[in-house]
């Protein structure tokens, strides 16, 4: 404390302690006092006279609960310079008329968090008054977190001699500094914005209050004020010491400055635009004010501000004129940050304005920062005028749509947009700009996934609610090829991938930053420093977060809050066992369509998953999991995977899943367990990949492990991968006709292979064993006439060939023989293949020939032959016709 010489008492007082005369002395003799609690006001105020207080200088009270008025005319204070009052939520007013006059001495004033207070001074006693000599000495208002206050007071008029800084801190019912009792609501007809021709109703400063001295003002959360200063103010001199304003998050805030031509006080004092306001003015500062459109004022100087700051204003469209531009004489430092809709930074409201200048200098402007402007075309509406900074140090342009850079002369010079965004810019807004941005952001190492593409693509409803899996997938592929006719996508020889050229990708991630408000970082294994991590104006518009290394960010915060986000990436390392997902992490993400974490160690799903209310898809792949059971709190999901996770069981609980419409339990090859009715409650599932995973089908009957004949409940069924060791379990027309992509092995012979590149054949290998050879169902049949890859093994190659017709096999591209001891010879005119590439014969003891003399012929497209093992076999063509 600055006055070390001063009476210091600090007191709170228990219900039950009396106010001795001990205590009453200490009082008396208080020239700094803190009150705390009901029960010390109350005693001390009700058991002391009027005189008391007469060595008080400095008055703190807090968490009183009762009183409807602090100072009345029963007390007086005549040497009290600071008195600040906290937390006494039923205070209606805090002075009498008569109290707030005897307070002479009063520099300091601070009233925060009292919740019912709806004035400072109460004129109830005697009417409106003209409050011109009251508080002279006042030097520091603070008003915080008064949600109810709705004016200093009501009068004809006050003058505040000696103010220098005054806070208006979430006041949001305040509505006007001053009011009067005859006119609480402001008349249309004064309150019309002369050049917009719009009605203001709340506007802070007018003609009945004056700051002449004031030097700081701080305005935040005013959320009702349309305008703060009137059309009409109580004259030139009223606020012409300011130097600093600072006003944010009033989001009703149409204009700052009188918008008028003419500012006039009284009858007799008239200040016009020969005689500019806010002559001393040097720190403008703007933050969160939606509705704001622009600073233009004919009636303010600009001459003096040093520092215009205006942040996350999104109704801005310009921000400023061409003649105010050219009041900025002094302007030493500009930043403009996050205003989405702000197009030029000087422009005018006039089409085909004729009045923009050859051009504008900034002489002293040493820092220009434009951050996060997505709209940007130019700092100039006028392509022919030049902008001279002179003295610039810093130019930071970043998350805009145009490079500006500063020439050896000093101009301000924007440079041609690339080819890559020239070529992104031709792009269909809707269909092929959000998927070029989203092959950026998940591109690992050199390839895109396709199916990541298509999962995240669903989950961000690039297809729409109503499409189909299988449709999706049809789009997804139209929209890549459109890609790669611009030249941003390229082919891979693998076409599960397709691949995005580094400096592509570059600019991809560059305008996703800037436009999309979407964090990537480049899968390089180092930290990087993420200025975005710790801007929150960033993270509460921020849509998607990509990190494919964990160690390219920093430690995960215990909360993230990013209300906009609606995909979270994060690839992890399986080797750091320190790695963890704090428990509230995803709380403050409501509104998360995707989450995707790969390659990482999860015991148990941290308790703040069951936030995630409005998940579409879920990617836990190449994971360790341990409990997974919350995800049946996830009712919404539609997309689920586990691809390459070491998953021992599949939980009860993945059977809620009800709007569930494609499961990937892919390479889960420790997947010994899917509880029972877990896949027949899927109703709506359209895809089931099972490639290298569970195979422990039971018995029907049986209960402790999923059985087959719960695949007949899912009727939307598409797309299916899956392994039935025992054939002779194989329920009657398991497969449905509208199966239109699988991937199945019927019997023991064969193993799942390293994935095939061609994603998109229906593969089927079948082994049946004594008791299934008799006949094929029609689903079987239904099955080879779709399959583009057959592998047929032993005698379940004479019962298909002898089931279908000749022209079953029109598909067919891919055939293998396998250790058949019966056939004569494999084909001959009865069976057709006439897209048949590969043919494989091993292990085939009966044939003494191949193929029939004729049907050589008939594979014209046969480009591999490879026999093997065929002990008998003494020629390839039989030269009987």
């Amino acid at each position: 404390m600055a006055e070390t010489t001063l009476n210091t008492l600090k007191l709170k007082l228990d219900p039950s302690s009396e106010l001795d005369q001990g205590i009453k002395i200490l009082l008396n003799r208080s020239e700094d006092l803190s009150l705390d609690g009901t029960e010390s006001v109350n005693r001390i105020i009700r058991q002391l006279h009027v005189e008391d207080f007469q060595q008080l200088i400095h008055l703190h009270l807090q968490n009183n609960v009762e009183f409807t008025h602090i100072i009345n005319r029963k007390v007086v204070f005549p040497n009290l310079t600071t008195l600040s009052v906290s937390s006494c939520d039923h205070l209606r007013f805090l002075f009498s008329f008569s109290m707030a006059k005897s307070l002479v001495e009063l520099k300091h004033l601070e009233i925060s968090t009292c919740h019912s207070i709806e004035e400072i001074v109460s004129t109830g006693e005697c009417g409106e008054e003209n409050m011109d000599n009251m508080f002279n000495k006042l030097e520091d208002l603070k008003l915080c977190d008064l949600p109810n206050l709705a004016r200093f007071c009501t009068a004809s008029y006050i003058e505040f001699q000696a103010l220098k800084n005054l806070e208006i801190v979430k006041c949001s019912n305040m509505g006007a500094f001053i009011t009067c009792k005859e006119i609480e609501q402001w008349d249309a007809e004064e309150n019309l914005d002369l050049k917009s021709e719009t009605v203001v109703r709340y506007c802070l400063f007018n003609e009945k209050v004056g700051f002449p001295g004031l030097e700081r003002l701080k305005i935040n959360q005013a959320r009702k004020l349309e305008t703060i200063w009137h059309i009409q103010l109580s004259g030139r001199d009223s606020f012409h010491r300011l130097r600093q304003v600072e006003v944010s998050e009033c989001y009703n805030l149409i204009n700052i400055f009188p918008p008028s031509e003419v500012i006039g006080g009284s009858s007799e004092e008239i200040c016009v635009i020969g005689d500019p306001l806010f002559l001393n003015l040097e720190i403008l500062e703007v933050e969160r004010c939606s509705r704001l459109k622009n600073l233009e004022s004919s009636s303010v100087s600009f001459r003096n501000i040093k520092t215009l700051k205006v942040i996350g204003c999104e109704g801005l469209e310009y921000l400023m004129t061409y003649s105010v531009a050219k009041k900025f004489v002094q302007l030493a430092t500009m930043e403009v940050r996050s205003c989405e809709r702000i197009v030029v930074i000087v422009g005018s409201n006039i089409v085909g304005d004729d009045a923009a200048p050859n051009e504008i200098t900034f002489s002293r402007l040493e820092q220009l920062k434009l951050s996060d402007l997505p709209s940007l075309r130019g700092f100039c509406s006028s392509r022919n005028c030049i902008v001279k900074v002179p003295s610039s140090r810093t130019l930071m342009v970043e998350l805009c749509p145009i490079k500006l850079t500063i020439s050896p002369d000093g101009l301000l010079v924007q440079e041609a947009v690339s080819d890559i965004e020239q070529s992104y810019n031709q792009l269909n807004d809707k269909e092929l700009k959000p998927l070029f941005l989203l092959c950026g952001i998940t591109m690992r190492g050199k390839y895109i996934s396709f199916e990541d593409l298509l999962r995240y693509g669903m989950g961000l409803g690039f297809f729409g609610k109503d499409f189909k899996v299988e449709k999706a997938r049809d789009v997804l592929h139209s929209r890549i090829k459109k890609l790669k006719d611009f030249c941003l996508l390229t082919d891979s020889s693998d076409n599960r991938y397709v691949r995005m050229l580094d400096r592509v990708r570059d600019v991809a991630k560059q305008i996703a930053l800037r436009d999309q408000h979407i964090l990537s970082l480049a899968e390089d294994g180092h930290l990087h420093e993420l200025k975005e991590w710790t801007d929150q104006y960033f993270l509460e518009k921020c849509t998607i977060m990509s990190f494919p290394s964990s160690n390219n960010i920093p430690s995960l915060p215990e909360v993230m809050h990013c209300p906009a986000l609606k995909m979270f990436l994060l690839q992890g390392d399986l080797d750091d066992g320190l790695q963890k997902i704090p428990p509230r992490f995803f709380e403050k993400m409501n509104n998360l369509k995707v989450l995707s974490l790969r390659c990482m160690t999860i015991p148990s799903l941290p308790p703040s998953f069951q936030s995630l209310k409005n998940l579409d898809a879920l990617c836990l792949d190449k994971c360790i999991l341990g409990d997974v059971a919350l995800i049946g709190e996830l009712s919404n999901l539609e997309i689920l995977s586990f691809s390459e996770s070491n998953i021992k069981q599949l939980p009860g609980e993945v059977g809620k899943l009800t709007h569930l419409r494609l499961l990937d339990l892919s390479d889960c090859s420790n997947l010994e367990v899917i509880s029972p009715g877990v896949i027949s409650s899927l109703g709506r599932l359209e895809e089931l990949r099972m490639r290298n995973s569970f195979n422990k089908w039971e018995v029907e009957g049986e209960r402790s492990n999923a059985n087959l004949s719960e695949l007949k409940h899912l009727s939307q069924l598409s797309a299916l991968e899956v392994h039935i060791p025992n054939a002779d379990i194989l329920p009657a027309n398991l497969f449905s006709h509208k199966l239109e992509r699988f991937n199945i092995i019927i019997g023991d012979a064969y193993m799942w292979e390293k994935r095939m590149t061609e994603t998109t054949l229906n593969a089927l290998k079948v082994k049946l064993t004594t008791a299934s050879i008799e006949e094929l169902d029609e689903g079987l049949k239904f099955l080879v006439k779709r399959t583009e890859d057959l592998s047929l093994y032993a005698e379940g190659m004479n019962t298909i060939v002898h089931s279908l017709n000749t022209e079953d096999f029109g598909h067919l591209k891919h055939l293998q023989l396998q250790s058949n001891s019966d056939f004569n010879h494999i084909i001959n005119k009865e069976v057709l293949f006439p897209n048949l590439r590969t043919l494989r014969v091993h292990r085939c003891d009966r044939p003494s020939f191949l193929f029939s003399f004729s049907m050589p012929e008939s594979l014209a497209e046969l480009k591999h032959l490879e026999i093997s093992t065929c002990e008998i076999m003494e020629e390839r063509l039989s030269s009987t016709r």
